[in-house]
């Protein structure tokens, strides 16, 4: 193997990439006699490039908010123009008195550069927070109640933190 050709393919860093919480999600799980309450079991699936990850499930839930022990994903980032992606679903227990009529509630993407850049630093400075506007546009609106957020027009969002090693 040409060592010129493997420098080339050597990752400029790692990146650990955490869902803090949610706000505002769409309620997707309607429950026999609680009609006018909908909630949801958000989680997240995150991706760079070809490796995934996924967040735990926190259930019945619009405004999640995910463990702070849970390990989130390290990616290696081998340009600063890649792209991370977060998409949001509603886990469908298949339950017999609970229905969830559509899983996806919303994604969301940033450039590894540019949220270096802009996100503010939180204590260390490695490791920066924003909270990020989900696109709803592909949610199902038809399946959710009246009242749902997503149907008057209130933004989903996700507080996302990442922290970098060794990103030059």
């Amino acid at each position: 193997t040409d060592p010129i050709e493997c420098l080339g393919h050597m990752p400029l860093g790692v990146l650990h990439v955490r869902v803090l919480s949610g706000k505002d999600l769409a309620g997707v799980n309607c429950r026999a006699f609680e009609e006018a309450r909908f909630t949801s079991h958000p989680y997240c699936s995150l991706k760079l490039g070809d490796a995934a990850a996924r967040t735990s499930t926190v259930n019945d839930s619009t405004d999640p908010t995910w463990p702070l022990d849970e390990a989130g994903a390290y990616f290696a980032v081998h340009h600063r123009e890649q792209r991370v992606e977060v998409e949001v679903f509603g886990d469908d227990r298949g339950g017999f008195l609970e229905r969830n009529f559509t899983a996806f509630l919303g994604r969301v993407s940033f450039s590894v550069g540019r949220s270096l850049r802009k996100w503010p630093e939180q204590g260390c400075h490695l490791k920066r927070r924003a909270t990020l506007t989900l696109d709803t546009s592909q949610v199902h609106r038809e399946l959710l109640h009246v009242n749902d957020p997503a149907n008057c027009g209130i933004p989903s969002t996700v507080a996302v933190e990442m922290k970098r090693s060794a990103l030059a």
